[in-house]
């Protein structure tokens, strides 16, 4: 809702919200202020909770690259051209549709820091140097990296244990 956050500043804290995945099919909201919202009998929308209930569960329901929320109550999340909030909408209508933006990774996409590592993977030596550097505290200033043969680097990469394998050395 509203306007797009300058990337440079960010959002205002009450503009931060954290999902909660509560069952398979729906999930919880709580704000920056540790409070889950909430659908009250009459549909409205107040964020009071301390725990995740039946009234804190929502459903998402995904439309044209868009999502509406729908509480406990059978109804949507609705915004209306002066701001306010209510879950009163039987059906999706235009201010039934938001963009959800995520500071977050999406599920199945690497981070910045995953791509690294895969990418220093590829090296085993040079991995092991960068691996080293990281963990290791040394006083003379001399990096003490294993005479070993790197052979068992690369079969623990294959089975999954290179940073174990690591620490062993």
């Amino acid at each position: 809702m509203g306007d797009q956050p300058n990337e440079i500043e960010g959002p205002e804290p009450p503009e931060i919200f954290t999902i909660v995945k509560a069952t398979e099919a729906q999930f919880s909201i709580k704000s920056a202020y540790d409070k889950y919202l909430t659908v009250t009998s009459a549909g409205e929308l107040i964020g009071r909770a301390e725990a995740i209930g039946t009234r804190e569960m929502w459903e998402p329901i995904f439309q044209d690259g868009m999502i509406a929320l729908q509480g406990v109550n059978k109804r949507y999340l609705t915004a209306d051209e002066n701001g306010d909030v209510s879950v009163a909408s039987p059906t999706v209508v235009s201010g039934s549709k938001f963009r959800l933006l995520c500071s977050g990774p999406r599920q199945g996409e690497k981070s910045e820091k995953q791509v690294e590592d895969e990418e220093a993977e590829d090296d085993i030596r040079d991995f092991e140097v960068n691996y080293v550097k990281k963990f290791q505290s040394y006083q003379d200033r001399r990096l003490r990296v294993a005479d070993e043969d790197n052979k068992t680097l690369k079969q623990a990469k294959t089975t999954g244990r290179l940073h174990e394998a690591l620490l062993d050395r």
